[in-house]
């Protein structure tokens, strides 16, 4: 069950509170279930003294009903969240979920398998060597590689209508465009500089030394590991009957 903010928030007073309780009403009716937050930074941000009166209330009874998953011993209700910003997120939302997950960018043969999969219906010369783009394009996500494959097509658009003195619309048909080089990629790389800056790394640093007893994985290193730990621990909390933990003290 995917949950975002549109499915929850109201312009009616009252509703957000009462959409919020449907929501584990209908988990607790169809489960197994898992409630997927997306963006869940947008939903349950660091509350402060100038939140809306909708927020503050939304947050709490959300927190309140999922602190009542633990009411049964049978439930089979799980919570999970993503955020590219996980040090915006309510700390009150992280005690609540006793496992962290880094997906953190993509390595070389990644990027490789990323950038087929843009330009799997373009045509590429054959001489064209992703592994030497993905070297070339460290720190870059997969909206970035997007973006980059789209500066190299433009490349050999330009030069076509600088060659022929024809309408946009017949050069933009790419009947007679040259196919896509190694070099294209390159210029683009030149061009598109990756959009992760460095202070998401140091905060996500901070943000792992202040969660605690909290599981962290490294996708990029470890992604069978990350998919085997992950599924332990889905099949381990449904075979439990709990549906989400708690960081509880060891004392």
């Amino acid at each position: 069950m995917c949950v975002s903010p549109s499915s929850l928030l109201s312009k009616w007073v009252g509703d957000t509170q009462h959409l919020t309780r449907a929501i584990f009403s209908l988990a607790a009716r169809i489960e197994p279930c898992l409630i997927f937050l997306d963006e869940i930074d947008a939903l349950f941000r660091e509350r402060s003294a100038g939140d809306h009166e909708v927020y503050r209330d939304m947050k709490a009874e959300f927190m309140q009903l999922w602190d009542g998953l633990f009411t049964t011993n049978d439930c089979r209700i799980i919570v999970v969240g993503c955020t590219n910003r996980p040090w915006d997120v309510d700390p009150a939302i992280q005690r609540r979920l006793p496992r962290s997950i880094k997906v953190d960018l993509p390595n070389v043969s990644q990027r490789v398998k990323i950038l087929q999969t843009i330009l799997r219906s373009t045509q590429l010369d054959r001489s064209m060597d992703l592994l030497h783009v993905a070297k070339q394009a460290p720190g870059y996500s997969g909206s970035d590689l997007k973006e980059l494959c789209r500066c190299a097509l433009m490349i050999p658009m330009k030069e076509k209508l600088q060659q022929e003195s024809k309408s946009v619309a017949d050069s933009a048909s790419g009947a007679s465009l040259r196919p896509l080089t190694t070099e294209d990629m390159l210029e683009a790389v030149r061009n598109i500089r990756p959009t992760t800056a460095q202070s998401s790394e140091y905060r996500n640093e901070l943000m792992k030394q202040g969660t605690g007893g909290a599981y962290t994985t490294d996708l990029s290193t470890s992604e069978d590991q990350m998919r085997n730990d992950l599924r332990d621990f889905l099949l381990g909390t449904l075979a439990m009957g709990q549906g989400m933990g708690k960081n509880l003290p060891k004392d």
